[in-house]
């Protein structure tokens, strides 16, 4: 009974079909050549499904070259667009754009990106723009030149666009190139072996350096940024304060005080002057008793507050002044105060004259308000500062308050502006109340008045009404 059950069983069909299938192609081609040979038959069947066969693939073929050489309308306009960026552009040959072409471009530039961004031309379309594009770049550095690339930035989505446009950087590139295309790789792309390729390739600046940095610090590579940071502080060129700022903060954290003074004299040695680092370098080198190095970075920051250009703000100088007096020794002291001073009193004399009457230095401030009316400009604040102090000084200092209130009739009666009239009067009876107050001396009182009436009273603002009271 097994035997019949087993003899029972199907068997898997054989068919020609299925054994065509497992035949060789050179097989397959015997075969049909046996055929052609002993069917007669065979030779027009065949015939028939070769030319069947054929026409399919001329078809296909035809229809692949018709959409090839079918225009998509958004490809014309594209180039349209792109004809009357450059016919705006043309119109002038400056290299800045004015206003109103800067607009008109921008708006432009903005209808191409959207119709490719949003898959409207072809891709050949799209390259071909990038070559014009390209070929206008090169012609111009103006911000012609940037709005471009920008436009480029904002048309570039898949890979292949990034690699086509940093093809077309390659061909010509400077530094700007070579920075667009390291942004690419770092953020587009997000090739860091690329960018890092790149990047090590081109440092330049302190900035250069800083961004390496950066990179290393980011993915916890501490030992490559701190040696960067150390090459970027002895090659960069420019600004070195994030660098410096990067190795303080590190060698602080790790009390490494070796690489601490080494970096601090290489920053006093470059005559590199970061008011914020050196205040920290100065604190340190303070807590640490090394005066000669301390003093030195001291005449540092002070360099570096006078030449940043901060002494608009008077409380900054009250504080650094304060500083110095604390820590320098009285020979240093004396040294660097007289060209301290005189570069505040060049830069702001309302400040200075402030300082000076915190100092007690009243000789010098009634030098200067003398000074003030010989200068062609006064601006009304120090003019108003420099009356206050006339008031405060002139029983000490009687004839030179007294001179300067007759400077200040003689401008002001020269402006001959009405609201000037009242002025004129009350520096007037100050002068007048000096002379007979604290000078005792009023037949001096009356040959200067008289000298200035003869001197004006034909003059068309002469106040001769007013004048009878005095």
């Amino acid at each position: 009974m097994a035997e019949m059950s087993k003899d029972n069983q199907k068997k898997p069909k054989r068919s020609a079909k299925n054994e065509l299938r497992a035949l060789k192609k050179t097989d397959l081609y015997q075969l049909a050549i046996h055929l052609l040979e002993i069917t007669p038959e065979a030779n027009r069947v065949v015939s028939k499904w070769i030319n069947k066969k054929a026409k399919k693939a001329v078809l296909a073929e035809a229809r692949e070259v018709v959409e090839k050489e079918r225009i998509n309308p958004n490809d014309e306009l594209l180039m349209e667009y792109w004809d009357r960026v450059q016919s705006i552009r043309s119109v002038s040959n400056e290299p800045s754009l004015t206003p109103l072409q800067k607009q008109r471009i921008q708006q432009r530039m903005n209808i191409i990106s959207e119709l490719i961004k949003k898959k409207q031309v072809s891709t050949e379309a799209k390259f071909a723009f990038i070559d014009e594009m390209f070929s206008e770049y090169r012609q111009t550095k103006s911000e012609f030149g940037d709005i471009l690339i920008d436009t480029l930035f904002n048309i570039c989505k898949k890979d292949d666009d990034w690699e086509y446009l940093i093809k077309k950087l390659e061909e010509k590139a400077g530094r700007k190139e070579n920075r667009l295309i390291m942004d690419i790789y770092r953020y587009h792309l997000k090739n860091t072996d690329q960018y890092l390729k790149k990047r090590v390739k081109h440092l330049y600046s302190g900035n250069d350096y800083w961004e390496l940095t950066t990179f290393y610090k980011r993915r916890k590579k501490v030992k490559t940024a701190v040696e960067t940071a150390e090459k970027g502080i002895a090659k960069g060129t420019g600004s070195l304060k994030e660098l410096y700022g990067f190795l303080f903060n590190h060698y602080f954290s790790t009390k490494d005080i070796t690489n601490l003074q080494r970096i601090s004299q290489a920053m006093i040695k470059q005559g590199s002057k970061e008011p914020e680092l050196l205040e920290r370098l100065f604190r340190h080198n303070s807590s640490q008793k090394d005066y000669a190095t301390a003093k030195d970075i001291l005449l540092l920051w002070y360099e570096s507050l006078r030449d940043g250009g901060h002494y608009d703000e008077y409380i900054r100088i009250k504080h650094y002044l304060k500083k110095m007096r604390e820590h320098l020794k009285k020979a240093d002291w004396k040294r660097i105060k007289p060209e301290f001073l005189e570069y505040v009193r060049q830069q702001n004399i309302s400040d200075y004259l402030t300082f000076c009457w915190e100092k007690g230095m009243k000789k010098e401030i009634v030098a200067i308000i003398l000074e003030t009316q010989q200068m062609k400009h006064t601006d009304a604040q120090l003019l108003r500062l420099c009356d206050e102090f006339a008031e405060k000084l002139q029983d000490e200092f009687p004839g030179e308050i007294v001179e300067y209130y007759w400077q200040r009739v003689y401008k002001t009666v020269t402006r001959g502006k009405p609201q000037t009239i009242a002025k004129c009067i009350g520096y007037l009876k100050k002068a007048k109340k000096i002379y007979a107050g604290i000078l005792k001396d009023e037949a001096a009182w009356e040959r200067r008045f008289e000298d200035f009436h003869n001197d004006f009273k034909n003059h068309p603002s002469f106040p001769h009404e007013e004048m009878k009271g005095l």
